[in-house]
């Protein structure tokens, strides 16, 4: 999914955000961002994929700031906050029908917790959306051959998101029907996405093998990424793709299949999906 002119309100957004976070200087921040801002003007938008023009501005930003993971403490406090959860999240996979469809459903609900796209959240915006995503009319059938072809497969690559998000896919994680997921993070810090750290600290590496893609695209971009990566993800018989970003980057993949998890969060993506701004989906790229 390329760039489209609906993505540079998104992009804006980031940089006025990310800025006021690596200083609180008015003057710095004003020339950091008039500078990111003549950076974006000369990149060939029509050439590449959201996820890609992020990693370029954001690594502008760092570089600029001397601030290596500007949203660390945010980070921080969202796996601190999906911990306090978790009880409630299990009640609700124990006390439903399908174990495997509850946890499924509450993976996505999960992907709200999105600073690059919804700003910090807080526990009323979560437990509306873990409502929302336990309520949603998701495609069954699609459902159904997701749980198929995990208990068919030799290998699973189950792609993260966000931190916070992170503690919602441990408990789906546990009731996918396989004994070989390996489970990628982003290979370094970008916006609050999920990177090793986040992994082990929620205990992902305890019931899953864990990489990183060796890279800080907030999606995945094959030819940035590390072969030990490349080799997981051409070696995997399913994809489980979680997040917009990931989305973003990979819905032009044809010869893998895919299924993605994650919460529409812009119009760019609603276009492109053909489903409406907020929607829990779950879709895959081979019927």
């Amino acid at each position: 999914m390329k760039v489209s002119v609906t993505c540079i309100p998104c992009f804006i957004r980031q940089l006025s955000e990310v800025i006021g976070i690596v200083s609180k200087d008015n003057d710095f921040q004003l020339s950091l961002f008039k500078e990111t801002l003549r950076e974006l003007s000369q990149l060939p938008l029509s050439q590449l994929k959201p996820p890609e023009v992020a990693k370029i501005l954001h690594n502008f930003i760092k570089q600029r700031s001397g601030v290596s993971d500007p949203y660390a403490e945010i980070k921080k406090r969202s796996n601190e906050f999906a911990k306090t959860l978790i009880k409630e999240l299990e009640g609700y996979i124990k006390d439903s029908k399908d174990p495997f469809e509850t946890s499924m459903r509450l993976a996505i609900a999960g992907n709200i917790i999105d600073y690059g796209q919804a700003g910090e959240v807080n526990n009323l915006v979560v437990k509306k959306s873990i409502d929302d995503s336990l309520n949603a009319r998701l495609d069954t059938e699609l459902i159904r051959c997701l749980y198929h072809d995990a208990s068919k497969a030799n290998h699973i690559l189950y792609l993260a998101d966000n931190a916070g998000e992170i503690y919602f896919d441990k408990l789906f994680l546990q009731r996918i029907p396989s004994n070989s997921i390996t489970v990628a993070l982003r290979g370094a810090p970008i916006i609050n996405d999920a990177t090793m750290q986040d992994a082990i600290e929620a205990g992902i590496n305890r019931i899953c093998k864990v990489i990183d893609t060796g890279d800080s695209t907030p999606g995945i971009i094959l030819k940035d990424c590390s072969k030990e990566f490349v080799d997981a993800f051409l070696g995997a018989d399913i994809i489980i793709s979680k997040g917009q970003g990931n989305y973003e980057t990979l819905s032009d993949i044809e010869d893998k299949k895919i299924y993605f998890l994650f919460k529409i969060k812009c119009v760019a993506v609603a276009k492109d999906t053909g489903h409406k701004l907020g929607e829990t989906v779950i879709l895959c790229n081979k019927r």
